[in-house]
């Protein structure tokens, strides 16, 4: 984003105020916990212009328990997503999402990881845009691809640290829920459309899929076609 644009965004930003926020005691509290979770921040990204909720993107630096970046959304969890009554027993109305960077990433040149931020951005105001709930098990499709890789959508699974489970309520918001941000290639996308979010799991761990987002990695589905278009192509082939 080049200066004049930022400085824009700063002003508008000034003037309009988001709807959804956290209080400051209540991004204090957040972020101890986060410190105490992940490790020391070295930087936020802070939103300059928020139309609705603010998201801000929290930076912890690798440590040799976690050697990998954490990028942790603050602020989605200011919005209460709109939860279908059956579900509001497990409490799922408040989320935040975390991606994993590789250690040799440099936030200032290595722009290519710029599509996860702003999936997860995107995914932040998803709930809010389309008035729905959004949580582990869920994919985003983006058919405008990145032009330094071939994924094309994003998974979401529930996030943890040092496998353990993540567990953060606020007093007066309640439980927030943390989601770890997955890419997928097309065919990935396909075979869990097909077969459910499981057995892609399994696949992955089976294959020791790494934590940290690499976009290098193989397409573990590489050779999957989804079945309506087997069927299709079978249909083609009787006929001919």
């Amino acid at each position: 984003m080049g200066i004049i644009k930022k400085y824009n965004y700063y002003i508008k930003g000034k003037k309009i105020k988001p709807i959804y926020v956290y209080t400051k005691d209540e991004m204090k509290e957040y972020e101890n916990y986060i410190t105490n979770t992940f490790g020391n921040i070295s930087k936020v990204y802070h939103e300059l212009y928020s139309p609705d909720i603010h998201v801000d993107i929290i930076i912890i630096p690798p440590s040799p328990q976690q050697n990998f970046y954490k990028l942790i959304t603050e602020g989605i969890g200011a919005f209460k997503m709109n939860t279908p009554n059956e579900l509001k027993k497990f409490e799922l109305e408040r989320m935040e999402l975390i991606a994993y960077f590789p250690p040799n990433w440099n936030m200032k040149i290595d722009k290519r990881y710029g599509w996860i931020i702003s999936s997860m951005k995107i995914l932040g105001r998803f709930p809010l845009d389309q008035r729905t709930i959004i949580g582990s098990g869920n994919t985003m499709a983006y058919y405008n691809k990145s032009r330094d890789n071939n994924f094309c959508a994003t998974l979401l699974i529930p996030a943890s640290s040092n496998n353990k489970e993540l567990n953060f309520k606020f007093d007066e918001k309640g439980k927030i829920n943390f989601y770890q941000i997955i890419p997928l290639y097309e065919e990935e996308l396909n075979y869990k459309l097909d077969n459910g979010v499981e057995a892609l799991l399994d696949i992955f761990e089976k294959n020791n899929l790494d934590l940290a987002i690499d976009f290098n990695r193989p397409n573990y589905c590489k050779d999957y076609k989804r079945k309506d278009i087997i069927e299709i192509e079978d249909d083609i082939e009787k006929d001919i």
